[in-house]
């Protein structure tokens, strides 16, 4: 075969091998960037806490402040885990918040707060922010007269993506009973961020 001969063949298959990289490169985005999972804000049906309408929740929220709102903190050690509790009276209803720390869950001791992010809707701020743990902690809720005129059951539990903007399903079933008035609810969480019934 003439040397000019081959050397065109070789460009002519390392053309073809290009266009059709190419080719199933564009074929592999024709359904689009993934779709991103959350509600917005807006969208949401946050259980109220009070019996009247209340504001929008808006988001990015204040932290709940020490002294000041509703927030328990406190030094958990890995190796022993711990408790937190935090009960609220809005005048209309009556909330108690318990976060149970098992043993080995967090990655290292830390101070750890569990507050109230709003007084008109059931959700809390968790802290701090972002801590994955290494077995799941559980979070327990008991609340009295609470306003679910808006609420279908079950009730879901979402968490505040702050990346995306978007509350997403926590992926884990909420456990709940709603017994002459009273609400009981536990779920297990994976990491520390803001959280809303809904």
């Amino acid at each position: 075969m003439h040397p000019s001969l081959l050397q065109r063949c070789k460009n002519t298959s390392l053309l073809g091998f290009a266009l059709l990289l190419v080719l199933a490169m564009a074929c592999s985005n024709l359904s689009g960037p993934p779709a991103v999972k959350g509600i917005p804000t807006e969208e949401m049906n946050f259980v109220r806490i009070g019996g009247a309408e209340s504001a929008r929740l808006t988001v990015p929220m204040a932290r709940p402040v020490l002294g000041e709102d509703p927030i328990v903190e406190q030094s958990i050690t890995a190796a022993e885990g711990g408790t937190l509790e935090l009960t609220y009276n809005s005048g209309s209803a009556s909330l108690t918040f318990t976060l149970e720390i098992p043993a080995g869950a967090l990655p290292a001791d830390a101070n750890i707060s569990l507050g109230l992010a709003s007084e008109s809707y059931l959700v809390v701020d968790l802290g701090p922010e972002g801590m994955v743990f290494n077995v799941p902690v559980i979070l327990k809720l008991r609340a009295e007269s609470l306003d679910l005129s808006n609420i279908e059951f079950p009730i879901q539990m979402y968490w505040y993506n702050p990346d995306s903007d978007l509350w997403e399903e926590q992926g884990a079933t909420v456990e709940a009973e709603l017994n002459d008035g009273i609400i009981e609810s536990e779920i297990e969480l994976n990491h520390f961020s803001i959280y809303a019934w809904a």
